[in-house]
Order: C-alpha cells, then structure tokens, then sequence
C-alpha cells in the first residue's frame, strides 16, 4: 500500500511540476518566450545605436575637415552641391 502512494505522489509532482513549466514558458505575463524576444529586440537596438555612433563619429570628422581646410569645402560645394565661381559654367550630366 505504501508503495502505490509514493507513486500517486511522484505522478502528481511530475504534473504539477511540467505544469507549472509550461506557466512559466508561456502562460505568465513575464514568461520565458517574451523574454527571448525582448532580448533580441535589446540586441538589434544595441547593434543599431553602435552603428548610428559611428556615423556620428563619421559626420564629426567630416566637419571638422569643413571647417578647416577651405580646398576640401570647394570641392564638396562644386561636387555634391554644383557650385560654381561667378566667371565658371556648370555643366551637369546624367547617367
């Protein structure tokens, strides 16, 4: 007789307990599932953010290059912006 309660009882913590997993996994508000997802979701922002300082970094330089050597100024207002000295004629061709 005793032998057939340890079983009931074993049966029982083997339910209770894959039940209270699966809550765990996917029934709570703050489960395992929604926590992969928000790591993920954390781990592309923190890619994002680390590409998007770079740029900055990169915008920064360009800047300061700007703002201190006048022949690379020209170059970008005639390249990019088509800027021309009064007595020169800009001719823009298409591909």
């Amino acid at each position: 007789m005793s032998k057939l309660k340890n079983t009931k009882f074993g049966t029982f913590l083997l339910i209770a307990g894959g039940l209270f997993l699966l809550y765990v996994t996917v029934g709570s508000h703050n489960n395992l599932v929604s926590w992969i997802k928000a790591r993920a979701e954390i781990s592309r922002i923190e890619k994002q953010k680390k590409a998007l300082l770079e740029e900055i970094e990169e915008i920064d330089g360009n800047i300061r290059m700007l703002t201190s050597d006048r022949d690379t100024l020209e170059k970008i207002a005639r390249e990019k912006l088509n800027f021309a000295a009064p007595d020169e004629d800009v001719y823009i061709i298409e591909k």
